[in-house]
């Protein structure tokens, strides 16, 4: 491999997770799924705090200028805690611990699942 795909691949890689972080969704609804049925919706540009029980007791996500999080939960690791906030359909929050999960529909679109 030449020295130049080598920097084409680094050029690559770092703008696609630039467009993944930055690409927000100002029409979109937040979707709580627990042990795979949806347990909430919410719109994005509500500011607000969810608490529910998962798996393993209180889990609480927060809702807020368009970005959504795990903010407790009793899971061990609380990978889903550290993920941080996300703004964009592609990346969700996952903790598997709790059998919960949470992702952001991007409501200008259509939806493929339901095709």
């Amino acid at each position: 491999m030449k020295w130049t795909d080598f920097v084409l691949i680094v050029v690559l890689l770092v703008t696609s997770v630039l467009f993944i972080t930055t690409s927000k969704v100002s029409n979109g609804t937040v979707i709580i799924q627990y042990e795979n049925k949806i347990i909430g919706r919410y719109p994005i540009n509500l500011d607000k705090k969810i608490t529910f029980k998962g798996a393993l007791g209180k889990m609480e996500i927060e809702i807020k200028n368009g970005k959504v999080r795990m903010r407790e939960s009793k899971c061990p690791l609380q990978l889903c805690i550290k993920q941080g906030w996300i703004s964009s359909p592609s990346v969700p929050i996952v903790c598997v611990p709790n059998k919960v999960i949470v992702y952001i529909k991007d409501n200008a679109k259509q939806d493929l699942m339901t095709k």
